[in-house]
């Protein structure tokens, strides 16, 4: 499965209501014109546009979890649920991660991040802190620090 394929995936296995049928009780399968529209759309969103004949192979782990945030995006969802969505990823590409999460929260969408890492906190609006199982903290953030502000300050090769 190729990276179109894999943001197509879900698209495609999903039915709405047929425009046609005034009960909304017959149900059709998207289109694919606009399923190619909506997943080249957001490729672009997460910056790879001409990856989409690409295997998962062919992609460093920051690309890959590009695609995953891609694929998530093609449903237009108001939250998105990212865990450890850096966990694995080196300083540069988690803070290009990062800074798509801030732009995404301020088109509005909600985005919980669940992670390990407690300075990532400071590019957050709101933190929770859970121990065993319960909140132990919930503190707004009103000094949010700028993901992309710190990324233009990284060397292009974080290998560097």
């Amino acid at each position: 499965m190729n990276v179109f394929e894999n943001g197509a995936f879900g698209l495609r296995m999903q039915k709405r209501p047929d425009p046609k049928d005034p009960s909304g009780k017959r149900r059709v399968k998207i289109p694919e014109t606009e399923i190619r529209q909506r997943v080249l759309e957001m490729l672009e969103v997460v910056s790879l546009k001409g990856f989409e004949n690409r295997k998962p192979d062919a992609l460093s782990g920051g690309q890959q979890q590009r695609v995953a945030i891609a694929r998530a995006l093609v449903n237009d969802p108001v939250m998105i649920l990212a865990d450890e969505a850096t966990g694995n990823l080196d300083t540069r590409t988690s803070f290009e991660i990062l800074t798509l999460f801030q732009k995404l929260h301020r088109e509005g969408r909600t985005i919980v991040f669940v992670t390990h890492n407690p300075e990532i906190a400071e590019f957050c609006s709101r933190n929770i802190v859970l121990r065993d199982g319960r909140i132990v903290e919930d503190v707004q953030n009103t000094q949010v620090r700028s993901a992309k502000e710190v990324l233009d300050s990284l060397p292009q090769d974080s290998g560097q």
